[in-house]
């Protein structure tokens, strides 16, 4: 979704096709994928294969050179929300405080998606280390969201309260649900 060229688009996905399929990955390869799926000519053709592979600087600099797409891309996404923004903007938008916030909000949730500075990672990594993080927490061997302290040595043990989960706290009035959510406020 990244890649502007539709050409470069038919040639990534021919690429990601060969890798999931552990097949070796080349010109010929690429150009011979293509041609089955009957998508050569509208990926640019042989020429443009050869073409991309003589203009390809060093593999060493991937990382910098998938930085450049994805910026890119943000800024064409951008662009476009900011043109879809403006033509809204001459019909009827309703109150303008809540066209302006929910324009804002459009352009902020561009601005929110950061792209990572590590470079490509293979997506079966992710799932190793989240398959990993699962089994850790199921066997009680993570820290990685550790206990929420509340003061109170039994409730912790009873409560285990971890950040991004919700508990809720309930009981009939007056006997000490504000006190119990203050302690355990001080005790974050």
């Amino acid at each position: 979704d990244e890649l502007y060229s539709p050409q470069n688009k038919l040639i990534f996905e021919a690429i990601r096709d060969l890798s999931v399929a552990n097949r070796e990955i080349d010109t010929l390869t690429v150009g011979e994928h293509l041609r089955e799926k009957g998508k050569l000519q509208a990926a640019g053709g042989s020429g443009y294969l050869a073409e991309i592979v003589d203009k390809t600087p060093a593999v060493a600099h991937v990382a910098d050179h998938a930085q450049l797409v994805a910026g890119k891309a943000k800024l064409r996404r951008l662009i476009a929300t900011c043109q879809t923004i403006a033509a809204e903007g001459y019909g009827d938008v309703g109150p303008v405080d809540a066209y302006l916030d929910e324009a804002e909000a459009k352009v902020c949730a561009i601005a929110d998606q950061r792209t990572s500075a590590k470079g490509p990672v293979h997506a079966l990594d992710h799932m190793r280390v989240a398959f990993q993080a699962i089994s850790d927490a199921a066997e009680g061997r993570t820290e990685a969201n550790p206990a929420i302290p509340t003061g109170l040595a039994p409730l912790d043990r009873a409560l285990r309260l971890r950040r991004g989960r919700m508990t809720t706290l309930a009981a009939g009035t007056g006997v000490g649900k504000t006190t119990i959510g203050l302690q355990i406020s001080l005790g974050v």
